[in-house]
């Protein structure tokens, strides 16, 4: 079976704070790599949402990084749906949601995990369990490997 290339860093930004407050990790953020690209969606750096960058921009960003994978039959697939998403939103109600632990989330808004679960699941092979209402980059490091 094929594998997703996953990178976890900790951010210094008010957000990151708080999730690594709340979801007791010490990662804060989770990016899909192929090659020397980085497909993201980022509240904290300029654009905002769902973008692509280039490996080496990224990790000037995050400069505490690591990489893991999680096993996956169509990497190329996860790829290619979260590209056609390029340029959507940030989802700023995704903190408030986790907060408070409701179920429902907008459609054409991202933070960086649930990018790559819905990406996955649309791919064929959900990560994790119908019931998780939101997902942390924490719950995708807990279910991937080292490298």
């Amino acid at each position: 079976m094929s594998h997703l290339v996953l990178i976890f860093s900790k951010g210094d930004d008010w957000i990151s704070r708080l999730i690594a407050f709340f979801s007791y990790s010490r990662v804060t953020h989770v990016a899909l790599v192929r090659g020397n690209e980085v497909i993201e969606a980022s509240g904290a750096n300029e654009p905002r949402g769902v973008r692509k960058v280039g490996l080496s921009h990224w990790m000037q960003h995050h400069p505490d990084y690591e990489y893991r994978i999680i096993k996956h039959p169509d990497p190329d697939a996860v790829w290619a749906l979260a590209s056609a998403r390029l340029g959507k939103s940030y989802d700023w109600s995704w903190l408030f949601r986790w907060l408070l632990r409701l179920s429902w989330r907008p459609n054409d808004y991202w933070v960086c995990s649930e990018l790559i679960v819905v990406c996955a699941a649309e791919a064929g092979s959900p990560l994790l369990s119908a019931g998780h209402n939101t997902v942390t980059p924490r719950d995708l490091y807990m279910i991937s490997e080292a490298v």
